[in-house]
């Protein structure tokens, strides 16, 4: 129960203030965190993901990036990882390939006009057609 509790608490704030609240260290509710995480991702199939939407986002100041690929049609969270070049397309497909899917099945990848992406797509992800997302072809218009 105070494993529930402690994820909806890291839900709603920011784990240094849930440490703070439970007289904890931070880094040990980040290890449950991820702990968690891992018991939740471990089992899922991704054998009916069809379309994929990816971004990338800093994940601190300065140029650290994240990549994270998010099932079009349930809008769920699939994949982060470090970085923003064409490897971590590479590093989905070989998840999807762990979580029971084939590099076959993937669609559609919608995308900002990224050509690592792009590159990425086609090297990991044969049969997948490349859409750029709205947001950044309105930009450039």
């Amino acid at each position: 129960m105070m494993e529930g509790f402690i994820a909806l608490l890291c839900q709603n704030m920011p784990v240094s203030e849930v440490a703070d609240t439970l007289d904890e260290h931070d880094t040990r509710l980040l290890r449950l965190i991820s702990e968690l995480v891992e018991r939740a991702h471990k089992g899922e199939d991704w054998s009916k993901v069809r379309r994929v939407l990816v971004d990338e986002t800093s994940s601190k100041r300065g140029h650290r990036y994240v990549t994270c690929f998010v099932d079009a049609e349930s809008r769920r969270l699939l994949f982060m990882t470090a970085g923003k070049g064409s490897d971590t397309v590479e590093a989905f497909a070989r998840e999807l390939e762990a979580r029971r899917g084939f590099r076959d099945q993937i669609e559609l990848v919608c995308l900002d006009m990224s050509g690592a992406f792009a590159k990425g797509v086609t090297r990991s992800l044969p049969k997948a057609r490349v859409a750029y997302d709205h947001f950044h072809i309105m930009q450039m218009a």
